[in-house]
């Protein structure tokens, strides 16, 4: 019996040196936290260019005295700010696929531009395939920012993009096609729609365009 309880023992001891106990948790440090995530907020000030006004009105409610409640505050605005962001990201990935379809329809109509190029059933398809995906990308361009002024908690914010409403440009960005020799193979209305939609599926959505615009 004494052999096998200091063979235990024995055991233990060896099992300890290999596998040592792990360290203690850090005790709750209601400085550090607060501090850790008012440095991520300010960067994240930075990041969304938020008015110092509005930071400095913030910090003046939230950041003194050191609090459970106001850690919570900071965190809060934290994930706010994050939203945002996630948002604004969202807008600008539809804008950059919209952008696109917008430069292959301009390099389209440059080649059509030439008058010997024929108009023949290849540039027909080439375009049909370029309006419908250039529609789609608008709408999703007008879904994301209208999901952007929800999280920003504002409907009417114009989401800008380099310098412009990008809304505004959704409007004008597509003048040229009137003036192009694609115009003849366009079965729909230029006018006034901005989504390229035939006759009769135009009104529904410009009205949505409009009142998302204003």
């Amino acid at each position: 019996g004494r052999h096998a309880v200091a063979w235990a023992q024995h055991l233990q001891s060896a099992a300890q040196a290999f596998f040592p106990a792990p360290p203690p948790p850090p005790e709750f440090n209601l400085e550090v936290l607060m501090e850790k995530s008012k440095a991520r907020l300010q960067k994240l000030w930075e990041e969304c260019t938020i008015a110092d006004a509005e930071r400095q009105s913030f910090a003046e409610r939230c950041f003194q005295p050191t609090s459970v409640e106001n850690l919570t505050r900071v965190n809060d605005e934290i994930q706010s700010l994050l939203d945002r962001r996630n948002a604004s990201i969202a807008v600008e990935k539809c804008i950059e696929v919209r952008e696109g379809f917008l430069y292959l329809l301009m390099e389209l109509a440059e080649r059509a531009a030439v008058p010997t190029v024929p108009l023949d059933d290849r540039i027909r398809r080439e375009l049909n395939q370029l309006v419908i995906s250039l529609r789609m990308a608008s709408l999703e361009v007008i879904e994301s920012v209208v999901k952007w002024r929800k999280v920003v908690g504002n409907l009417t914010a114009q989401f800008m993009w380099k310098g412009v409403s990008y809304l505004m440009k959704l409007q004008r960005d597509l003048g040229f096609l009137a003036h192009s020799r694609l115009a003849e193979l366009l079965e729909i209305p230029l006018a006034n729609n901005p989504l390229l939609y035939p006759p009769g599926g135009a009104h529904g959505l410009a009205a949505m365009l409009a009142e998302v615009t204003t």
